[in-house]
């Protein structure tokens, strides 16, 4: 069966997402985080719920997919995974385990492409900007 488009769906998993780590922050001083897996038939939905806890102010989540495919705010929050001797340049990277499925040779290309190739508006535009300067610098 289809779910109806616009009902809510990805606002209602973002209102629950942030209601499951203020609860658990609640519980107690554990020391570890909560973590929530958030997977779809598309990186649109994702993204959609990607987008709408940034939207609230939560910016405490890392991205993994194909650069050319996750939304442009989000670019800075994907990870990715070193090899050769880049590895462990990236200190993000290695606190989240580094299995981002990009190379960073190809990170550099994908966002270089992407800068010179698509359509992008001024805030798209400077969305991959920062990611650019992000992954130049390592983060």
């Amino acid at each position: 069966s289809s779910m109806v488009f616009g009902s809510g769906k990805s606002h209602l998993l973002v209102v629950l997402i942030l209601l499951i780590s203020r609860l658990a922050d609640e519980a107690g001083p554990s020391g570890d985080r909560v973590k929530i897996l958030v997977s779809a038939v598309t990186n649109v939905a994702v993204d959609r719920i990607l987008l709408g806890l940034k939207e609230l102010g939560c910016e405490t989540f890392v991205r993994v997919g194909s650069l050319r495919r996750v939304a442009r705010p989000i670019l800075k929050r994907v990870v990715h995974e070193s090899s050769g001797a880049k590895k462990g340049n990236n200190k993000q990277q290695q606190q989240q385990g580094g299995d981002g499925g990009e190379d960073t040779d190809d990170v550099a290309k994908e966002l270089q492409y992407i800068m010179k190739h698509e359509k992008l508006s001024p805030e798209e535009m400077k969305e991959v900007e920062q990611a650019w300067r992000a992954y130049q610098r390592g983060e």
